[in-house]
C-alpha cells in the first residue's frame, strides 16, 4: 500500500506501508482523490501538532475486499464519508459528539488503497460522475448546516468568501429556499459564483459591505452569516448579521486559526455563535442531491495530476495559494 504523507511543513514523502483489513472494514482501491485548501494549509505548516499526516478528505474508488454480508460486491464503485464519530460516549444530541475528519485530525485518503470502516462507505449511483463525487464532503457538510439549524424560508444568509465551499453552500441555500449573499474581495471569484446561480454578491474591495447588505435585505441585514476559516475578517460577519442573529463558524477543524473579533459588538447585537465541523450523518443525502442534479460542480476542479506529481504540485501551490481551488489526483 502506498501513501503520501506530509511529514512536516513543506515536507512530503511517499511511503510503503502494510495495513491489513480488519473485520468491519472495507478495503478500497482508490481511483480519484481530491486536494483542497485545507490540505494546502497543513502542507504550509498552519497546524504544527498533527504531523506526520496523510492529507485529503475526499476520494472515490472500488471495493477490493469486504466482509461477507457487508452488502458490497467486489469492484463496486464507492465514495468515502470522511467524518468519524470519535465520542467516548453515546450522545442523543448529535451536536454533542466529537467528530474526527480524515486528512485533518486523522490520516486521510491520499493513497492507492485504504481500509475504511463499513459505515463510512457508500455506493455511488451510475448517474453521478466521478468528478462530481469528489464534492460529497462539502455537500454533506453544507446539508448539515442548512438541514439541521433554525433557518426559515426567505431568510438571508451571508456567506463570507466565494471559494468552492461557499459556492456549494450558496447552491444549497437556494435549494432550501434561503437567500444566499456571497461576500468577497475578488470580483472575478464573485463573477464565477454567479455562474452557479448565486444572484446576490458583494465586492468588499470596492463596495461598502454594510450599506450594500442593507440595500439587498431592505435594511434588515442577514438572519444568518456563515464564516469559513481565514477567508476574510471575522468582524465582517458580525457587522452584517442582524441583532439577535446567528453566526455559523464552519470549517473542517484541526487547523489553527487566530480569530480577532469585536466582542462588544457580538454582545451588543446579542448574536449566537455556532461551530460546525462536519457532515457526518449527511453523506446519503449529499449523494441524493448530486443524483438529482441539485448541485452543479462543473468547472470547480482547477487542476488534474497523477499520484507521482503531488509533491511538485504542492510546492507550486504554496507559492500562490490562490492558484488552485481543488486539485484532482488520478491514482494509477
Amino acid at each position: 500500500m502506498k501513501i503520501i504523507q506530509i511529514k512536516a511543513p513543506k515536507t512530503i514523502k511517499t511511503v510503503e506501508v502494510r495495513e491489513d483489513r480488519e473485520v468491519g472494514e472495507v478495503k478500497i482501491k482508490l481511483s480519484k482523490v481530491a486536494l483542497s485548501r485545507s490540505d494546502l494549509s497543513i502542507y504550509m505548516g498552519v497546524e504544527r501538532d498533527i504531523y506526520p499526516i496523510v492529507p485529503s478528505h475526499s476520494a472515490i474508488g472500488y471495493v477490493s475486499e469486504a466482509d461477507e454480508g457487508s452488502g458490497f460486491k467486489l469492484g463496486a464503485r464507492v465514495a468515502i464519508n470522511p467524518f468519524i464519530d470519535s465520542s467516548p460516549f453515546s450522545y442523543e444530541n448529535k451536536r454533542a459528539r466529537s467528530v474526527d475528519v480524515m486528512g485533518v485530525t486523522k490520516n486521510g485518503l491520499l493513497a492507492d488503497f485504504v481500509n475504511v470502516p463499513l459505515e463510512n462507505v457508500y455506493a455511488l449511483p451510475e448517474g453521478i460522475k466521478d468528478e462530481e463525487s469528489l464534492f460529497l464532503d462539502y455537500i454533506a457538510f453544507g446539508n448539515n448546516i442548512f438541514g439541521n439549524y433554525d433557518f426559515n424560508k426567505g431568510d438571508y444568509v451571508a456567506i463570507v468568501g466565494s471559494g468552492i465551499f461557499q459556492i456549494v453552500l450558496g447552491q444549497l441555500a437556494s435549494y432550501y429556499q434561503i437567500v444566499p449573499i456571497l461576500i468577497d474581495q475578488s470580483a472575478s471569484k464573485l463573477e464565477n459564483a454567479r455562474n452557479y446561480g448565486i444572484y446576490y454578491t458583494i465586492d468588499a474591495s470596492n463596495e461598502d459591505v454594510t450599506e450594500k447588505m442593507k440595500e439587498i435585505t431592505g435594511g434588515r441585514m442577514a438572519e444568518f452569516s456563515i464564516y469559513l476559516q481565514k477567508e476574510t475578517a471575522f468582524d465582517t460577519a458580525v457587522e452584517i448579521t442582524m441583532c439577535g442573529g446567528t453566526i455559523i463558524m464552519a470549517g473542517f477543524g484541526g487547523i489553527s486559526d487566530d480569530l480577532p473579533a469585536n466582542i462588544s459588538s457580538i454582545l451588543n447585537k446579542q448574536l449566537t455563535l455556532i461551530g460546525v465541523n462536519n457532515g457526518i450523518d449527511e453523506t446519503a443525502s449529499a449523494i441524493n442531491l448530486l443524483a438529482n442534479k441539485i448541485i452543479k460542480t462543473e468547472g470547480l476542479i482547477s487542476k488534474v495530476i497523477d499520484f507521482e506529481g503531488v509533491g511538485v504540485m504542492f510546492k507550486d501551490w504554496a507559492k500562490d495559494p490562490s492558484k488552485y481551488r481543488k486539485v484532482l489526483v488520478n491514482i494509477n
